[in-house]
C-alpha cells in the first residue's frame, strides 16, 4: 500500500514537471496563496479568540436573553397560527393597525435601546476600575436625600445603615439628610454626617405643592440651599434604595466630568433588595421595569440627552445649583409624579445623561399594591403630558408614549376579535404581534436576568425566574390593562405609600388628599440642620 502512494506522488510530481510553464506558475501561485490564507486565518483566529471571549464574557447571556424570547415567539406563532390557513386574504381595520403600530412602537424603542447599548456590565466594571485607581475627588461632596412619609421605618433605617456604610468603606465625601413628614426615632453609624429634619404640619409652598414635592422643596429651601452649590451633587433615592458598589464609581465618573456640571443622571434600578420572588406574580410583572431602564430609559438619557419618557424618582444624580434652580414647588398636578415633572421642567434648560451602577430597591409586595402604583403613575403622566404651562416639544414625546399607553391593552384583544368574528389573521397583524410579543418577552427576561445577576439561586431557581416572566406574560397584561383602565375610570384622589417594611403586617397605607401630612401624628419642630464644613 504504501509503495502504491509513493508511485502515485513520484507520477503527479512527473506530471507537474512535464506541465507547461503557465500551468506550473499557475500552481505554484495556488500553493503560495493557500499558505497564505491559512496564516492568515491563524493570525485572525490568534486575534479574534481572546476578543470573542470577552464578548461572550460581556455580552453573551444578554444577547442570548434577547434573541431567545424574540425566536421561541417566532417559533410558536408559526406552529399555532400556521402561515397560510389564519391570514391568506385577510383584511386588516385602521383601528387595528393603529393600536398594534402603538405598542409596537413601545417594544421596538425598548429593544433598540437593548441592542445598541448592550449589556451594562462591561460599563459598570470600567467605572469599578476607575475608581480604584483614582477614587472620590475631595473637590466633590455627594448629599443623598432620602424623602420618606416616615411609615417605613425599617426600611429606611436600613437603607440610612447601609449607605453610610458603603460610603465610609469606598472614602467619599457625603452626607445623608433624611427629610419625613412625622417624627421618627432614626441612627447612624457616623452620626456627625446624618441629618434628619421633620417638615412642620403648617408648612406650605407658594405654589400648593404636596407629598413628595412637598417634603422635598422643604428640604431644600431650608437644609440644602445652606451647602456651597459648586460641587456639590445631590442624589435622590427612595426610602428603601440600597446603593451597589458600581454606583458610587459610575457617580464618581459622571460628577467628575466637565460635561455633566450642567447635567442631570440616572442610572440602572433593580428591584431585588428584599423579599424578591415570595410573590412570583408580583416579581414577574415588576421585571420589566429593569428592562425599560436598559431600554428606552438609557436610550433617551445616552443618544437624546433628553426625558423624552419621563424619569423615575429613585437614582437621580442632580447638581445642587440645578435642584435650586428648579425647585419642587410643583403645585397640586405636580405633585402625583413629581419626579416627572421636575424631570420635564428641567429639560426645558438642562441636558440629561446616563450613571454606569446600579441601585437596588423593591416590588410591591402583593398585586394590588402594583394596579395602585401603575395608576398613580398613569394619571401623573398623563397630567404632566397636558400641562399647557411646558412647551409643547417638551410635551410631544411624552403625549405620544401615554397614547400608547392607553391603547396598548388592546392589542392582544385584536387577534382574539379577528379570531373569533372572522376566523382569519392578517398577515401584517401576524407579523407585527409576533415582533411586538418577542420584543416584550425579551424585555422582561433581561429584566429578569438582571435582578438575578445580584442573587444566588439554583440553577434550578435561576432557570425558573428566567421563563416565568415569558410564561406569565399573558396575565402580566391582563393586571396592567386593569391599571390602565382603573387610571382612566377612577383617576388617582390619593397617594398610595407602598408597604417596605418586611415585617410591617398591612399591605398598603393612603394618605388622602384632605389628609394634611402630621394629621394622624403630631410633627414635632423641625431639626436645625447642622452646619457642613
Amino acid at each position: 500500500m504504501a509503495g502504491r502512494v509513493i508511485e502515485s506522488d513520484s507520477r503527479e510530481r512527473t506530471a507537474a514537471a512535464q506541465a507547461p510553464p503557465w500551468v506550473q506558475h499557475l500552481a505554484r501561485r495556488t500553493r503560495r496563496g493557500l499558505r497564505s490564507a491559512q496564516h492568515t486565518a491563524h493570525a485572525t483566529a490568534d486575534r479574534l479568540g481572546p476578543r470573542a471571549v470577552r464578548w461572550w464574557r460581556d455580552q453573551g447571556p444578554f444577547a442570548l436573553c434577547i434573541a431567545t424570547p424574540i425566536a421561541f415567539a417566532g417559533v410558536l406563532a408559526v406552529v399555532v397560527f400556521g402561515l397560510g390557513e389564519y391570514h391568506g386574504q385577510a383584511s386588516w381595520h385602521g383601528n387595528g393597525r393603529v393600536v398594534w403600530m402603538s405598542s409596537a412602537a413601545v417594544a421596538l424603542v425598548n429593544l433598540a435601546g437593548l441592542l445598541l447599548y448592550g449589556s451594562p456590565e462591561p460599563a459598570n466594571r470600567r467605572a469599578m476600575r476607575r475608581f480604584r485607581h483614582v477614587g472620590w475627588s475631595r473637590n466633590r461632596r455627594l448629599a443623598v436625600v432620602y424623602v420618606s412619609r416616615g411609615t417605613n421605618v425599617r426600611a429606611l433605617q436600613r437603607s440610612v445603615d447601609r449607605t453610610t456604610r458603603l460610603l465610609e468603606q469606598m472614602n467619599v465625601r457625603y452626607h445623608v439628610f433624611v427629610v419625613t413628614d412625622i417624627d421618627v426615632s432614626l441612627t447612624s453609624e457616623v452620626p456627625s454626617t446624618l441629618h434628619h429634619h421633620v417638615v412642620p404640619e403648617n408648612y406650605v409652598t407658594p405654589n400648593g405643592a404636596q407629598y413628595k414635592a412637598r417634603a422635598l422643596e422643604y428640604l431644600l429651601r431650608h437644609a440644602l440651599d445652606r451647602l456651597r452649590k459648586k460641587g456639590t451633587w445631590l442624589l435622590h433615592l427612595d426610602e428603601e434604595s440600597q446603593l451597589h458598589p458600581s454606583a458610587v464609581a459610575g457617580i464618581a465618573k459622571f460628577v467628575d466630568n466637565p460635561r455633566n456640571a450642567r447635567r442631570i443622571g440616572q442610572g440602572e434600578i433593580k428591584y431585588n433588595s428584599m423579599r424578591y420572588g415570595r410573590n412570583p406574580l408580583v416579581t414577574a410583572i415588576d421585571a420589566i421595569r429593569t428592562g425599560d431602564d436598559l431600554g428606552r430609559f438609557r436610550l433617551q438619557y445616552k443618544l437624546l440627552g433628553a426625558p423624552l419618557f419621563g424619569m423615575h424618582g429613585s437614582y437621580i444624580l442632580v447638581p445642587l445649583h440645578i435642584e435650586s434652580a428648579i425647585g419642587f414647588d410643583l403645585g397640586g398636578k405636580g405633585s402625583i409624579t413629581e419626579d416627572a415633572y421636575f424631570a420635564l421642567i428641567s429639560s426645558q434648560r438642562y441636558e440629561f445623561g446616563w450613571v454606569d451602577g446600579y441601585v437596588r430597591e423593591q416590588s410591591p409586595f402583593s398585586v394590588k399594591e402594583l394596579v395602585l402604583q401603575r395608576r398613580r403613575w398613569f394619571n401623573g403622566l398623563l397630567l404632566l403630558s397636558l400641562d399647557r404651562t411646558l412647551r409643547l416639544r417638551i410635551r410631544l414625546p411624552l403625549i405620544v408614549a401615554m397614547a400608547c399607553w392607553a391603547v396598548s391593552w388592546l392589542s392582544p384583544l385584536m387577534i382574539i376579535v379577528s379570531l373569533v368574528l372572522t376566523g382569519t389573521l392578517p398577515m401584517m397583524l401576524f407579523v407585527m404581534a409576533t415582533v411586538t410579543q418577542g420584543s416584550f418577552a425579551a424585555i422582561y427576561v433581561i429584566g429578569a436576568y438582571r435582578n438575578l445577576r445580584d442573587l444566588d439561586p439554583t440553577p434550578l431557581g435561576r432557570a425558573s425566574m428566567l421563563v416565568l416572566p415569558v410564561l406569565l406574560m399573558p396575565i402580566s397584561a391582563v393586571i396592567e390593562a386593569a391599571a390602565v383602565v382603573y387610571a382612566l375610570i377612577r383617576p388617582v384622589s390619593t397617594f398610595d405609600i407602598i408597604d417596605k417594611d418586611q415585617t410591617a403586617p398591612t399591605g398598603l397605607r393612603r394618605l388622602h388628599h384632605r389628609d394634611r401630612p402630621g394629621a394622624a401624628h403630631r410633627a414635632q419642630p423641625a431639626m436645625r440642620p447642622r452646619r457642613i464644613a
